[in-house]
């Protein structure tokens, strides 16, 4: 055979694998593609009561593999998102965190959150949705008076199931808020904290504040928040 055509057979193998190559990575690509699309959708679909569910799996995620050291706000956001992409995985996958609808950022540096801080993330968080959403002056007022009142769980379900939602994106809010609230109760009953009005109040706004972005940020801010305002308690 002449160097010619050993030359050009050469050329045409390494074509040929450079195709093949290139054919198995744009596969590759659609079906990662398609899979992060798969698990937005599956993410978005999540209802009220499925956020509730993973907002009690996400906090006694944190709480149960604790160094018993205290932490940043930002520091826990980043271990609670860590622990659920390594359980939830195909939850998780293609999570972000949303810059707009994120309330606690103003946070990030603090070792716990304080009540006067969880007025100031809801005087943000109802100041921004309600540009886009339809949210009233009325739900903010009655949020904010349940979730500062230091009432019972009974109470403060009591005087949220009582408002009259004026629109689908009150009823959406109040529904999370509700259900977050509930599902709040159950996980830190079996803590026994001390100032569990507080903190069920902070899970249930954290949640509904951060409805509006996806789901998965509702589960991750409303479990930041609950374990964050925890951290204010007396005793810890």
């Amino acid at each position: 055979m002449t160097m010619k055509k050993l030359f050009m057979l050469s050329l045409g193998v390494m074509f040929t694998f450079a195709s093949f190559t290139s054919c198995s990575n744009d596969e590759t690509i659609r079906e990662e593609s398609s899979t992060v699309k798969v698990a937005s959708a599956r993410a978005a679909a999540l209802t009220a009561n499925d956020i509730g569910k993973y907002h009690n799996i996400a906090v006694d995620l944190y709480l149960d593999n604790s160094d018993g050291k205290r932490h940043t706000v930002k520091e826990i956001q980043t271990s609670v998102v860590k622990l659920m992409t390594t359980n939830y995985p195909d939850l998780m996958k293609g999570f972000a965190i949303p810059k707009e609808t994120n309330f606690i950022s103003p946070v990030y540096n603090e070792y716990s959150i304080t009540q006067a801080q969880l007025g100031d993330i809801m005087k943000q968080g109802f100041g921004t949705l309600s540009k886009t959403y339809k949210l009233s002056g009325d739900l903010s007022s009655t949020i904010t008076s349940v979730s500062t009142s230091g009432a019972s769980y009974e109470d403060m379900s009591a005087r949220v199931a009582q408002y009259k939602t004026i629109s689908d994106d009150e009823f959406k809010f109040v529904e999370t808020y509700s259900a977050v609230l509930g599902s709040s109760n159950t996980v830190w009953a079996n803590r026994k904290i001390k100032c569990s009005s507080k903190v069920l109040a902070a899970d249930a706004v954290g949640a509904a504040l951060g409805l509006f972005a996806t789901p998965l940020w509702s589960i991750i801010q409303g479990a930041v928040v609950s374990i964050a305002v925890n951290e204010d308690c007396p005793g810890n």
